[in-house]
């Protein structure tokens, strides 16, 4: 990302007219990659008209989390996902899900069949926070051990949090800079 201020009549990205909160689903088909990083947050909308009013697509929370690696992706029949999903399953709903394709939560719909965007947000939320606490106490954990002089463990652990630099990157820096001070390379290329 360039650091260059917006101007007026620069081509908004956003098909939506320039919403600064849209969030940026994408559909992922059966040759879609799945990503090798963070996680992945399905939408099965239950219907067309669903997907395109539902309060999903705009949401700053959600588009936050979209740019620190939680993918937003548009699930259907033809999703490999779907394969996976529970019985009782039925759209509109989300799913939060690492690379693996494991669940680690779903949302689903109202009485009404009308999915919440709050509840989704709480879903992704809970997730990140839960990831974040991790994070951080493997940082503070790993300093402790570096400066009790038990380096193996401490290298292990610093690299464990680098490589969380796409969801992490404050965390992640610092575990960097403590690699190099500890004369170890960093996971570079992970």
């Amino acid at each position: 990302g360039s650091m260059s201020p917006p101007t007026s009549n620069a081509p908004s990205a956003l098909s939506s007219g320039g919403d600064s909160n849209a969030v940026p689903w994408r559909v992922i088909g059966p040759k879609t990659p799945a990503p090798s990083t963070g996680l992945l947050l399905y939408w099965f909308p239950s219907s067309l008209q669903d997907l395109k009013t539902s309060s999903l697509l705009r949401s700053r929370e959600l588009k936050l989390y979209a740019s620190q690696c939680v993918t937003m992706g548009i699930g259907d029949s033809d999703t490999p996902f779907a394969l996976k999903l529970p019985a009782d399953a039925k759209a509109p709903m989300a799913f939060l899900t690492d690379p693996d394709g494991a669940i680690l939560g779903r949302a689903d719909a109202d009485a009404g069949g009308h999915l919440d965007v709050g509840k989704v947000e709480d879903l992704v939320g809970r997730e990140f926070r839960k990831r974040e606490e991790t994070v951080k106490s493997q940082l503070k954990e790993a300093l402790e051990l570096a400066g009790s002089g038990d380096k193996d463990r401490a290298v292990s652990l610093l690299q464990s949090v680098e490589q969380q630099k796409c969801m992490f990157p404050g965390p992640a820096k610092r575990a960097a800079r403590e690699l190099k001070k500890l004369g170890t390379k960093t996971a570079q290329g992970l």
